[in-house]
């Protein structure tokens, strides 16, 4: 990967025509993991376009992220994002943030 090139968990969840199935979760799953390993300082969630995310990814990088948001730059901004995001295009935030929010 270049210095300009994007990661795919960011490139997955940016693009709101990113395939849903379970392989390119997978694959955005895989990719910010390994960046977290590798640094966790460069996972910024900051990152994420706010216009037209993908919901399924954008709420799969919460998730896989839960357990270390704090470490996360922008998570909590991130996920109250999601909660007003979410229900623009039609997905219930109380059953698919369950946990997420307070």
């Amino acid at each position: 990967m270049n210095a300009l090139q994007a990661p795919l968990w960011i490139t997955n969840v940016n693009n709101n025509e990113t395939a849903n199935d379970q392989r390119t979760i997978a694959q955005t799953i895989e990719s910010l993991v390994m960046e977290a390993k590798k640094d966790i300082s460069s996972v910024n969630f900051f990152f994420v376009y706010r216009a037209a995310p993908n919901p399924r990814h954008l709420v799969t990088i919460l998730r896989t992220t839960f357990a270390i948001r704090q470490r996360i730059a922008g998570w909590t901004e991130l996920r109250d994002f999601a909660r007003n995001y979410l229900p623009t295009q039609g997905i219930k935030v109380e059953e698919v943030m369950k946990g997420l929010i307070e």
